[in-house]
């Protein structure tokens, strides 16, 4: 079974090329130029509904490991 998600179709942000990150710890994800403006979701986080398809973001759970990285 793959434990990453399928890469986004509509990929403006460039999520579908950082699915690798998925399972790992958030600060390897930094070390990339990608990252650095990515928005960090992390549990019970209140957040804004406004999409942006150009805004990565990475979903964390409590120990700041990415579970997901998508658009949005």
């Amino acid at each position: 079974m793959d434990r990453h998600p399928p890469a986004p179709r509509n990929d403006g942000c460039g999520a579908g090329s950082m699915q690798s990150y998925v399972g790992q710890p958030l600060s390897y994800a930094y070390a990339t130029d990608a990252a650095m403006n990515a928005r960090i979701l992390r549990p019970g986080m209140i957040t804004n509904m406004m999409y942006d398809a150009q805004r990565l973001n990475f979903h964390v759970d409590s120990g700041d490991t990415i579970t997901r990285i998508a658009c949005g």
